[in-house]
């Protein structure tokens, strides 16, 4: 070990230093993780997980939205994922949240240093690819979240261990791997690790080739690395396998499967990241970059590991184009999985790829001191500079002179292609604002206003500066090694301040909400209770009454905000816009609070918090904030109850006494004494896994209108227990 730092102490400085400078509030922890999704779904979702795992549990049942919602099976938490369980049990929340990422940023630095020099770069060359992986648009742009880092910075790793085995021929590397990957599948994003998995058998398949390793042995090794795999990452695949064939996304259309497919417009990108950005993920590793990215593809000649490389990285691009390649739109056709949505998310393959090839690249370039390639590349990539920037200033002549052309375009477009069409939810005068907004969208990422676009413009000219003296002058090239390292880290370095993933660092004081009148009042009430927020979309309602926010301030809810939302409980909340699947909620209209009414007695709804004005019979405003107000549900029912009758409205039978020993999530306990025959409620969601036991005897559990559980009960006293159990088998 100390002979291992010893060799790679430059590497570990320098990598020290880059941590620090791009996540050094975090590691004093004055900011965090917590802008968009991370507020609203991975920071109170990993509080939940991080208070079960000090409990000696897992919370395979969470109380707080969705009206109870199977929290492990929907998978982003990655409870069973090995780094988070000791991370979130030995250390405090906040520390380990913010740590998590720290640490897998520096995992992702050392393994993809780690394989790149094993096949081909040198320490300068290691570093850059560990520097361009984990600061490029990999992370720092459109794919950051902290479950897109949990999952894919193994992905160096098993590629390294697949080295290891060809040069070896141990099947332990091999057995590794496949473990590594099953930890892959209990990370939290089960998409990016299958997407993984099929990239690891197509890396495996072509380095077995090139170095032409035998059949059997090659057989062997793909065999067992992928029964590992499975079987390793089965307890997270069965439970959101289970759960994803209650959503709609079991129903998946084609267009829901090519949503947000890359366009091919973006790769502008490479250059001017801050341009067209606006069209979604970008493909962006530093513009300098790009030249040694030339090089090293050169170089595949002598390397089987680049050829590789180079085979994924362009079948990853290939499938990020999604609806923009015919192949891909056949393939899924043919195969009618239309599951996973997204396809721009391979793209991460390609900025890989392209990050250990720059590496290699660098390398070589410096190394082997070729005077014919160096000369080559050089000028092929100044041409390509010089294309771009005539370009990105023809486009903005072009976007000005044709203003009211484009925009009929887009809103053509829009009317044609989007508008109606599945997961298209808005009103046509929605999507033609939007149209318009593309419009203004486009002309301001080629405005000179903008500092990011001036300063991408001033390093394209260096780089083509750069790129005339290294053709005049190949012999001289070795003297810009170091200047031309530090021109790629300022670039990377500007881009972290507007690529999506490091401007979502804000301070821990966004999680404590502003105490008020209404917000009091919640926290005071004893009782069990949940609230519905009515209208997610005015930007007045408090970021606290938001699903799942709401589990910050520990009051329980009927919204929902996850990808794996039970259709039916979509359905049945319809109107109100409470759940968001992912797809974005609209404006809900006053009338289907009436409409809904029942439904939301039955669901234990006793507060309504809202940012406007409500007069309904059936409930009373209690208290008022500025811009807020809870109203109180006049007769809604309690968590648990006792009915003679579930036809039409339930009214709760009074004579009978019920006394709750423990609720707590995932379980409840009653006492009851029934003078008639009757049903048990249990306002629950009710969802496969639950049973109900009376008096120690397990009973047919009823799923009451379609929402919530109960059971038959005849005359008499019972103790009654309803028990939720994950269920590892296959429901199909």
């Amino acid at each position: 070990m100390i002979k291992l730092i010893k060799e790679n102490v430059a590497f570990i400085v320098f990598f020290a230093f880059t941590i620090f400078m791009f996540l050094g509030k975090q590691i004093i922890m004055k900011e965090a993780m917590l802008r968009g999704d991370f507020l609203t779904q991975f920071y109170p979702w990993m509080k939940v997980y991080a208070e079960s795992i000090k409990d000696f549990t897992f919370p395979f049942w969470s109380r707080y939205f969705h009206s109870g919602f199977p929290l492990m099976a929907e998978g982003q938490i990655g409870g069973f994922y090995p780094l988070n369980i000791v991370m979130f049990f030995l250390l405090p929340f906040k520390v380990a949240y913010n740590y998590s990422v720290i640490l897998h940023f520096v995992l992702a630095g050392c393994f993809s240093c780690a394989y790149a020099r094993r096949v081909g770069a040198d320490q300068w060359g290691g570093a850059l690819a560990a520097l361009l992986f984990c600061f490029g648009s990999a992370y720092a742009g459109a794919f950051y979240n902290v479950v897109t880092l949990r999952t894919l910075i193994w992905f160096p790793l098993v590629l390294l261990l697949f080295e290891y085995f060809i040069s070896s021929k141990k099947l332990l590397y091999i057995i590794i791997a496949g473990i590594v990957v099953g930890a892959q599948f209990l990370a939290g994003f089960i998409q990016m690790a299958a997407y993984s998995f099929v990239f690891y058998i197509v890396y495996m398949i072509c380095s077995f080739c090139f170095k032409r390793i035998s059949l059997k042995k090659s057989i062997l090794a793909i065999f067992t690395f992928s029964l590992l795999a499975i079987i390793v990452g089965a307890p997270q695949i069965l439970l959101t396998y289970n759960l994803a064939q209650t959503t709609a996304r079991a129903s998946s259309s084609l267009g829901f499967a090519l949503w947000k497919s890359y366009s091919p417009i973006s790769l502008l990108n490479m250059f001017f990241p801050g341009w067209m950005g606006f069209l979604g993920h970008q493909l962006f590793i530093g513009i300098f970059s790009l030249i040694f990215l030339l090089y090293g593809i050169i170089y595949h000649r002598k390397n089987y590991a680049i050829k590789a490389l180079i085979i994924v990285g362009i079948l990853a691009f290939l499938a990020a184009l999604g609806k923009y390649n015919p192949l891909y739109v056949a393939l899924l056709k043919i195969t009618e999985f239309y599951s996973f949505r997204n396809p721009s998310k391979f793209l991460f393959f390609s900025i890989f790829c392209a990050s250990i090839i720059s590496g290699v690249g660098f390398s070589r370039f410096f190394i082997e001191f070729n005077s014919k390639y160096i000369k080559v590349v050089a000028k092929v990539f100044g041409i390509i500079i010089v294309s771009s920037i005539a370009l990105f200033f023809a486009s903005k002549t072009f976007l000005i002179i044709f203003k009211d052309r484009i925009i009929a375009l887009l809103q053509s477009y829009t009317l044609k292609h989007v508008y109606g069409k599945p997961y298209h939810r808005y009103s046509l005068d929605a999507y033609m604002e939007k149209a318009k907004s593309v419009y203004h969208a486009a002309l301001e990422s080629v405005s000179l206003n903008n500092f990011f676009i001036i300063f991408s413009l001033v390093m394209v000219i260096i780089v083509l500066l750069m790129c005339i003296y290294i053709y005049k002058n190949p012999s001289r090239v070795r003297r810009l090694k170091i200047p031309i390292f530090c021109l790629i880290f300022i670039d990377l370095y500007v881009y972290s301040f507007y690529g999506t993933g490091f401007t979502n660092n804000i301070g821990f004081n966004a999680t404590r909400p502003k105490e008020g009148n209404v917000l009091s009042i919640l926290r005071s009430d004893d009782e069990l209770f949940r609230i519905l927020p009515f209208d997610l979309t005015d930007e007045k309602m408090p970021f606290w009454a938001k699903p799942n926010a709401n589990i910050l301030i520990n009051v329980d809810s009927v919204a929902a905000y996850t990808p794996l939302a039970e259709e039916s409980y979509v359905n049945n909340l319809s109107g109100l816009e409470a759940v968001d699947s992912s797809l974005g909620v609209l404006e809900p209209s006053e009338e289907s609070i009436e409409h809904k009414y029942q439904m939301l007695r039955l669901l234990n709804v006793k507060y309504i918090v809202s940012a406007r004005q409500l007069d309904y019979g059936f409930f009373k405003t209690i208290a008022r904030d500025r811009n807020l107000f809870l109203y109180e549900l006049t007769d809604y029912l309690p968590r648990v109850f006792f009915t003679t009758d579930i036809e039409g409205i339930i009214a709760i039978d009074k004579r009978t006494d019920i006394k709750l020993i423990e609720y707590k999530d995932g379980y409840c306990e009653v006492d009851i004494d029934a003078h008639k025959d009757g049903f048990l409620i249990f306002s629950e969601n009710y969802y496969p896994g639950w049973s109900v036991y009376v008096d120690g005897k397990e009973q047919g559990l009823l799923e009451i209108n379609g929402l919530v559980q109960g059971v038959f009960l005849k005359r008499g006293r019972y103790n009654v227990v309803f028990e939720y159990r994950p269920n590892f088998s296959i429901r199909i």
